[in-house]
């Protein structure tokens, strides 16, 4: 049984600058039939499948799709309270569990334009996917 890549995306329809990965599902639903996009919360529980972690975010400070393979490349937050308990942290404890072996992220710039995010996003889909 051939079974979906997952990739999850997070993103905030509400809000400006979080919204990107959520406009460009559509369109990548489309050139990605073999592929499962998974909205999720930062701080819900991801079903892991073959231990690596595929995410689609807006990563801020960037003006060009970006594929990350290591979380050390991303600072941290400040954390306060359990609020700010995000999608890094998690990351970094599930991997010192063992319970990913590897993280892809695919970092969305926050502003820019929405074709030419796809346009990235798809050749940055095609190396991860080996298409």
């Amino acid at each position: 049984m051939n079974t979906k890549t997952t990739i999850y995306y997070l993103g905030n329809p509400l809000v400006r600058v979080d919204k990107k990965p959520i406009e460009a599902i559509p369109r990548l639903i489309k050139s990605f039939s073999d592929v499962l996009f998974v909205h999720v919360d930062p701080t819900e529980n991801i079903n892991l499948q073959n231990h690596i972690l595929i995410v689609m975010d807006t990563v801020l400070g960037i003006n060009r799709v970006t594929v990350f393979n290591n979380l050390q490349e991303f600072s941290r937050s400040p954390r306060y309270s359990p609020h700010d308990y995000d999608l890094l942290t998690d990351a970094v404890l599930l991997q010192k569990l063992g319970k990913i072996k590897d993280i892809i992220v695919i970092g969305i710039p926050a502003i820019g334009n929405l074709k030419e995010i796809v346009d990235e996003t798809k050749l940055a889909l095609n190396n991860i996917l080996h298409i």
